[in-house]
């Protein structure tokens, strides 16, 4: 189903073209909004219209009203016809969630809105459809997840469970997955995420994951937690790949090593530090004796070996307020 024909069907349940725009994008996005996400999606401050499709939705009974701290209000649409609409009746937006997964769906909500040049893939079918279909991935590589026991026949596999973000940005091939952090107190999540996602990853030849959040405070330890989890103890492919980066390293850091740095310029020595950093730990020292007893020809022949996946990892920060949900402290 097209969005052109998602719309035109949400249209046809009595909304106006840029309500039932806007109402496809939160069915398939999370299933919650609150009313500024509608101004923004009008180009308008706050004023009638948007008070017109809430009492629209909630005098038809489309959605529900909730409430939270500081008596900011959030609406779920509920109503499945709707979902219907839009090709997607049994999502799991439908149904009511705790205000830790809301506040994660408002988010998600409002980054695709403000990347709306991007092609979305929503819904379980179209996600599943691009990887197996698009990519030629088996369907288990995909992030999958199990509800009701195993051994019962009533038992079903549903894929992309989480329904962050995911698109393709426009002149571009790769997939690009967005994982929201909605403030849990400590990282585990994204690290549950990671490895959720693992297989999948390994199997694409490259993709793109955003880190979205509402502080830059976790971005750096983020950025570590997934060169790490999808390293596999290795380190991540941008280090490994950029191999004459790491040649020029290890000369000098043998030259460093032999306090042999007067022809170094303040450039070549804030880089020597940067790559300090970038390539340190054992793996790398360990590297760096045997380029030292063998050469350039064997360390680049020793990479040429190496498979991780490739990623590249991006930030973004949202600029809106949830404080609705109350404030989390942030920690590692």
């Amino acid at each position: 189903m097209t969005d052109s024909e998602r719309i035109a069907n949400v249209a046809k349940l009595g909304y106006g073209e840029p309500e039932a725009r806007f109402l496809t994008l939160v069915a398939l996005h999370g299933g919650y909004f609150v009313r500024r996400e509608f101004d923004g999606h009008l180009g308008v401050k706050r004023g009638k219209r948007t008070e017109a499709l809430v009492e629209k939705l909630l005098d038809r009974g489309h959605a529900r009203r909730q409430v939270y701290e500081h008596n900011r209000q959030v609406f779920h649409l509920h109503f499945r016809p709707l979902y219907a609409a839009v090709g997607d009746e049994n999502s799991r937006n439908r149904r009511d969630h705790q205000p830790q997964a809301v506040k994660a769906r408002l988010m998600g909500l409002d980054f695709v809105l403000a990347h709306p040049e991007c092609r979305y893939y929503a819904t379980e079918v179209e996600r599943v459809g691009l990887f197996t279909g698009g990519y030629g991935i088996a369907r288990e590589s995909l992030p999958a997840k199990l509800f009701g026991r195993s051994e019962a026949s009533t038992s079903a596999r549903r894929y992309f469970v989480e329904r962050f973000p995911l698109f393709v940005r426009p002149g571009k091939d790769d997939a690009t997955f967005c994982y929201i952090d909605s403030g849990y107190e400590t990282c585990s999540p994204f690290v549950t995420f990671l490895r959720s996602y693992a297989a999948l990853f390994e199997a694409l030849p490259s993709f793109e994951l955003v880190y979205a959040g509402t502080t830059d405070a976790r971005f750096g330890d983020a950025e570590a937690i997934f060169r790490r989890v999808l390293g596999k103890g290795r380190p991540w492919l941008p280090q490994l790949g950029d191999v004459d980066r790491l040649v020029a390293h290890f000369h000098d850091r043998a030259l460093f090593e032999k306090r042999e740095t007067a022809g170094f310029d303040r450039q070549r020595l804030d880089r020597l530090r940067d790559d300090f950093d970038s390539f340190s730990g054992d793996y790398f020292a360990e590297l760096f004796e045997s380029w030292k007893q063998h050469g350039d020809v064997i360390l680049r022949s020793k990479l040429a070996d190496v498979k991780v996946p490739c990623g590249r990892f991006t930030e973004y920060r949202l600029q809106h307020d949830y404080e609705m949900f109350g404030r989390v402290e942030v920690a590692s």
